[in-house]
């Protein structure tokens, strides 16, 4: 249905760099029960049917897989990222393997947007309410070193029956992220339906936030949430253009893509002589890509010079 998720790419690559032992159980690789969102969309005439594109999945049970998975891993943490949609499913998941000795964590959208109903599942120990890069790696680093987690900012913990609510973090530095680790996925896992067709496709950041207010979106939320919190810092952040061609550089000398999927919420909300530079370096690649913006960061030029 979509790309790769960057969260997951992205905090394996921080893991990876300070030589944590990591692996992935992707449960995107397994067909749903009943329609999912692309079958929707094709039977509504939305999108291009593809020929094929389910071809790929597992057929092997889930459950028993995952099971395979941590018995023959042994993890001390499993994290997990979910969405509203997928929340309930990755407690089942847990749940399936709770004879196990490990730390639950869980991130992603309903941890940040419903922490408490997060925190009060008896499968989690761990939530993360805020961006995950420093609280996810301070938090493995302390471990390793077998000291206590229950001060770190950005993170919300049970201990000893009770719940520390630990408040947002500073904001990651974007200048210094590594690279997205697309290692960790399997090869099938990166390729995505475009336009009728499969394509081999890779997310990449260029802003994180978005300055508008739109109310069906949860960016707004982390704008929000961050302001209210007293920090002088700003969500919305737009990366480098020296980042952003180094990015490049390395996914497709290492991952030799098809397709680029451009990850802002609002990518025409650069200046023009941004869009301009952003134009240039990317004239080098050519390569189809996606964006997605708002309506009234359009125009004629924009359109031309990205075409």
């Amino acid at each position: 249905m979509s790309v790769v998720p960057p969260a997951i790419a992205i905090l394996s690559a921080l893991l990876k760099r300070e030589k944590f032992s990591v692996d992935l159980f992707d449960t995107s690789l397994y067909p749903i029960e009943g329609l999912d969102g692309d079958e929707v969309r094709e039977r509504n005439l939305g999108v291009r049917e593809v020929k094929g594109g389910k071809t790929n999945l597992k057929q092997t049970d889930k459950f028993a897989d995952f099971f395979d998975k941590v018995s023959s891993f042994k993890p001390d943490m499993i994290a997990t990222t979910v969405t509203d949609s997928t929340f309930i499913h990755g407690i089942e998941l847990l749940k399936s393997v709770k004879e196990f000795n490990f730390l639950s964590v869980l991130g992603g959208p309903f941890a940040k947007g419903a922490p408490e109903r997060a925190i009060n599942n008896r499968e989690i120990d761990v939530i993360c309410i805020g961006e995950g890069e420093n609280a996810f790696l301070t938090m493995c680093q302390k471990l390793s070193e077998k000291k206590d987690i229950s001060d770190i900012p950005g993170l919300w913990i049970k201990k000893e029956e009770k719940i520390i609510k630990n408040s947002l973090g500073k904001l990651v530095d974007i200048k210094h992220l590594p690279p997205l680790d697309f290692d960790i996925f399997e090869e099938k896992r990166l390729h995505v339906m475009m336009r009728g067709k499969m394509y081999k496709m890779l997310p990449m950041e260029t802003h994180r936030g978005c300055p508008y207010k739109c109310a069906f979106c949860c960016s707004p939320t982390d704008v929000e949430m961050y302001k209210n919190s007293g920090q002088k810092q700003i969500f919305y952040r737009v990366f480098s253009l020296k980042k952003i061609q180094e990015d490049l550089n390395h996914y497709v000398k290492r991952y030799n893509p098809e397709y680029i999927w451009f990850t802002a919420d609002t990518f025409l909300s650069i200046s023009k002589n941004e869009l301009e530079e952003f134009c240039d370096i990317y004239s080098n690649f050519k390569l189809p890509f996606f964006i997605q913006s708002r309506p009234e960061t359009l125009s004629d030029y924009k359109i031309k010079k990205l075409k």
